[in-house]
């Protein structure tokens, strides 16, 4: 896992989550416009589930341009958050079920959210030592 997490330089980084952004917004247009071809027309669940790199590109823009250090460690919160995450919201239900409003979209905004939070303090805080 470790050797994974250091294959991720600032441009890897980048471009990975470039191109698993764009591969979100794929699924989720298909699945508007109901021309998903997955069984069971799971693409909406799919584009969920990629959207959390969403934010990740956004983040990984201003961190290619802080210290090494500062990446490495936010690299280092990523291996986990990321991962979580997906799971998070490949577990969580599609729609409210039982008056519970925990589902798909709700998990998102959560880490997604939390993931843009964390992210800034890392990049206030480390970028000031």
């Amino acid at each position: 896992m470790n050797n994974l997490v250091n294959w991720f330089t600032k441009r890897k980084l980048l471009i990975v989550s470039f191109l698993l952004s764009i591969l979100s917004f794929y699924f989720g247009y298909i699945s508007t416009n109901n021309e998903c071809f997955l069984a069971y027309k799971q693409c909406d669940s799919v584009a969920y589930t990629f959207i959390i790199f969403v934010p990740l590109f956004l983040l990984t823009i201003p961190f290619y341009f802080t210290k090494e250090s500062t990446f490495i460690s936010w690299r280092k919160f990523l291996s986990w958050w990321i991962p979580l995450s997906v799971l998070l919201i490949i577990l969580s239900p599609h729609s409210p079920a039982d008056l519970s409003p925990i589902y798909k979209k709700t998990i998102f905004w959560i880490m997604g959210g939390g993931l843009i939070f964390i992210s800034f303090i890392f990049l206030f805080v480390k970028n000031k030592k």
